[in-house]
C-alpha cells in the first residue's frame, strides 16, 4: 500500500514554489508608501500606481527604501523575494489586452459628435499609456533585481547564500550555506527549513533534525490553521499554505517517519496537519499501521494536541516529544 503524502523528492520540488515568511523588520516597519515616495520620488515615478499589483508595488517601494537605509544581506534577500512577487504580478498585468478604441467606440467617426471623438481619442491615449507604464514597471523590476544580485554577489550572509543557491544554481553558495549550519551558525527557522530542503536528499536523519529545529524556532505569529475547508487528499494543498511553512514541515516529517517505520511519530505530525485544517496526509493509512489501537491512538492525539499548543505559544521543544515517546 502506498501512503498518499508527499515523497521526499516532491517535498524538495514544492518548497521552491513559494517562500516562507521572514520574521524581520520588513514586516514590522511603519514606513508608508507615501513616506517612501517622499524620501525617494524616483521609485514611485518608475513604478507607477496601477489598479493591479498594488500591494506588491507598495512592498517593493517600501522595501527598497528600508534596504537603502539599512543595507544587509538578509534584507537584500527579503527585497529580492519581494521583487520576484512583484514581477510575477507585473508580468500578468502587462499581458492584459485592453478593449481597442474602435471596439469601444464602434460608430464611424463621421457619425460621432466632436465630444465623442474627443472621448475616443482620450481613451486611446489612456490605454497606450497604461500599457507603456505596465511594460516599464516590469522591465524596471527586472533591472532592479539584477542590480541587487550584482551588489550582493559577494555576500556571505546565509540568506544571500541561500538565494544564490536556489535562484542562481550556485553550488559554492550552497556548500557555504550548508557548512554554516553544520558549523553551528545560528540560523532562523526559515533558514533551517531551507537547510532541510537540501539534507532531505542526503540523509533522512539529518533532514528530520533540521526540520525539528525549524519548528523549535518557528515564529508563533506565523503558526495557525488554514482558513476554509480543504478536501481530503487535495493534491494542491501547497497553494493554500500562504507562506506558512509549518504545513510543509509537518508533511515532510510524516513522509520521513513513515518511510523509516516510525509510525507513532508519523501519526503525531499527520494529526497536527488535521488540527490545522490540512488534509494532505493519508491519516487512515497510518492508523492501519498502528493497528487501530485505540489507547495508543488516544495517547498520540494528546501528544499532538500538546505540540500544537506549544507551537501556538512559540514554546515547542523536541525534548517534549522525545520524553513522551519513551512510553511507546
Amino acid at each position: 500500500m502506498k501512503l498518499k503524502i508527499l515523497s521526499a523528492t516532491l517535498f524538495l520540488s514544492l518548497t521552491s514554489c513559494g517562500e516562507p515568511d521572514i520574521d524581520n523588520r520588513f514586516n514590522k516597519s511603519t514606513l508608508s508608501v507615501e513616506q517612501a515616495c517622499s524620501e525617494d520620488p524616483s521609485m514611485c515615478i518608475t513604478f507607477k500606481d496601477d489598479s493591479m499589483c498594488k500591494s506588491q508595488r507598495a512592498d517593493l517601494i517600501v522595501g527598497n527604501r528600508l534596504l537603502a537605509k539599512e543595507p544587509s544581506g538578509q534584507y537584500a534577500y527579503q527585497q529580492l523575494v519581494i521583487i520576484e512577487k512583484f514581477l510575477e504580478c507585473s508580468k500578468r498585468a502587462s499581458l492584459i489586452e485592453y478593449v481597442p478604441a474602435n471596439v469601444r467606440f464602434n460608430k464611424p467617426e463621421s457619425q460621432m459628435t466632436a465630444k465623442e471623438i474627443e472621448s475616443k481619442q482620450k481613451y486611446s491615449d489612456s490605454i497606450k499609456q497604461r500599457k507603456k507604464d505596465k511594460d516599464m514597471s516590469y522591465l524596471s523590476g527586472i533591472k532592479l533585481k539584477a542590480m541587487l544580485e550584482s551588489d550582493y554577489s559577494d555576500s556571505n550572509n546565509p540568506y544571500m547564500l541561500y538565494y544564490k543557491w536556489s535562484r542562481l544554481r550556485d553550488d559554492s553558495a550552497r556548500a557555504q550555506f550548508i557548512d554554516g549550519y553544520k558549523n553551528g551558525l545560528k540560523y532562523n527557522s526559515d533558514l533551517l527549513f531551507h537547510v532541510a530542503e537540501y539534507l532531505i536528499t542526503v540523509s533522512d536523519e539529518a533532514a528530520i533534525e533540521a526540520l525539528i529545529k525549524s519548528l523549535e524556532s518557528y515564529p508563533k505569529k506565523s503558526y495557525g490553521p488554514k482558513k476554509g475547508v480543504q478536501k481530503s487528499g487535495d493534491t494542491n494543498h501547497i497553494s493554500s499554505d500562504d507562506g506558512h511553512y509549518h504545513f510543509e514541515i509537518f508533511r515532510a516529517l510524516v513522509t520521513l517517519y513513515y518511510k523509516n517505520g516510525e509510525y507513532e511519530r508519523a501519526f503525531i505530525f499527520s494529526n497536527l496537519l488535521l488540527l490545522n485544517n490540512d488534509k494532505s496526509s493519508d491519516h487512515q493509512m497510518i492508523l492501519l499501521q498502528l493497528g487501530n489501537n485505540e489507547d495508543k491512538i488516544s495517547e498520540l492525539e494528546d501528544i499532538s494536541s500538546n505540540v500544537d499548543d506549544f507551537l501556538k505559544d512559540g514554546l515547542f521543544n523536541s525534548f517534549y516529544i522525545e520524553s513522551a515517546m519513551l512510553s511507546f
